[in-house]
């Protein structure tokens, strides 16, 4: 599809805690996109809400840039670096799934009398 066209969209995803404001996230990655000089101006950056993910609210920053003078990979990276440095600024958290366990010490036997 890029053989003919050296411009390609570069998808960049990203999940934030539950307590961010989805507007401010937005408002973030495109100002990350605006300040990464390989992004095409002429096909400004989009920020979709993908969905409500089980540790994270989750966005997709998508970006175009032209394959001559930075790969997909290296946007990508550029992108997170950046990213990563507003969302700590701006005080919003980036989750990691958390699980919890409990544990039962010693086996029970009738009426709630543990043996040992």
């Amino acid at each position: 599809y890029t053989l003919s066209d050296p411009l390609i969209r570069v998808h960049v995803p990203v999940g934030v805690s539950y307590s961010a404001d989805p507007k401010q996230v937005e408002k973030l990655l495109l100002d990350a996109a605006k300040k990464n000089p390989n992004v095409i101006k002429s096909n400004p950056p989009q920020v979709w809400f993908t969905e409500f993910g089980d540790s994270s609210l989750n966005f997709e920053l998508l970006v175009w840039t032209d394959v001559r003078s930075v790969g997909a990979f290296k946007m990508r990276s550029d992108l997170y670096y950046t990213i990563f440095e507003a969302l700590a600024e701006a005080g919003i958290e980036i989750p990691f799934p958390q699980r919890d366990l409990h544990i039962r010490s010693g086996l029970e036997t009738k009426a709630g009398e543990s043996k040992q």
